[in-house]
């Protein structure tokens, strides 16, 4: 049995999320959809260490070694009754993009509001914008990190710095330049990774979108991505938003009003963690 790509469902959607408020660029790729297709949701926001055995509950498979993900389990993770199956009995699904492909499936566009109007293509162009933005995340790491404990939970606050500290071997602090010459030779690597985005930007010309005047998917990982550096670091949010002629500031300003609104809370109980 596969899984259903119709809406005709009571159940609203159901998001998970990072506690304690919405920060992370990837699941505000999902919720941006949620809330740009007016699609009823209801919402759990865990803290980091409780991400793997959540997911594992729900029979969720984790990410191949291959997929180059920076842990077997992350977030967003949904769940709703058209995706349960035979083989997938809680009707969960884990990672933005096949969630959006979903949900532009399972509900499908009114007055235009497809966020993969030119099916494929708009795919392959929001896989190309998300590795864009991932080349400017990883040229403004060293002022991203460490802050980003200061925007978790006190459990998740702990478990960053534990597995970063180890992953980059070294306190979070010491990635941060010393001198203020240095912070300003990051910045200028950040706006040199963002140009090739912003040339993305400009090939349809007709703007603002990435797709003319058709929002997209991309538009929304540029947005989430814009969001979290907006929260975690704000020299690296005005940093992006500077480079070219304003195209990136107009989806930013077109698109803002699907971050705001929020699901229904839920309360998730977690049996176990690994921290």
């Amino acid at each position: 049995m596969t899984p259903s790509t119709t809406a005709q469902t009571p159940s609203p959607v159901h998001l998970f999320d990072l506690a304690p408020d919405p920060w992370s660029a990837n699941v505000l790729k999902t919720r941006l959809i949620l809330n740009h297709k007016s699609i009823p949701y209801t919402e759990s926001r865990i803290s980091y260490p409780d991400i793997t055995p959540v997911l594992q509950s729900l029979g969720i498979a984790p990410h191949p070694p291959a997929s180059k993900q920076p842990a077997p389990y992350t977030l967003p993770a949904i769940l709703h009754n058209g995706l349960r199956s035979d083989e997938n009995t809680h009707g969960a699904l884990m990672d933005s993009l096949p969630i959006a492909v979903y949900l532009d499936k399972a509900f499908p566009a009114e007055h235009g509001r497809g966020i993969f109007p030119r099916g494929e293509e708009s795919i392959r162009q929001a896989v190309k914008v998300n590795k864009g933005l991932g080349g400017v995340v990883r040229a403004g790491i060293c002022l991203i990190a460490p802050n980003m404990p200061s925007i978790l939970d006190s459990r998740g606050a702990e478990y960053f710095r534990r597995t970063r500290e180890a992953r980059f071997g070294k306190p979070l602090e010491q990635l941060r330049p010393a001198a203020e010459e240095g912070v300003q030779g990051v910045l200028k690597n950040v706006e040199a990774e963002m140009a090739g985005v912003v040339e993305m930007l400009r090939v349809d010309g007709g703007g603002p979108f990435f797709e003319g005047e058709m929002v997209s998917y991309a538009d929304f990982v540029l947005v989430a991505f814009l969001e979290w550096f907006w929260k975690v670091n704000l020299s690296v949010f005005e940093a992006v938003p500077g480079v070219g002629d304003g195209e990136v500031r107009a989806v930013w300003d077109a698109c803002r009003c699907w971050l705001r609104q929020r699901g229904v809370e839920r309360e998730w109980k977690v049996e176990g963690d690994e921290s």
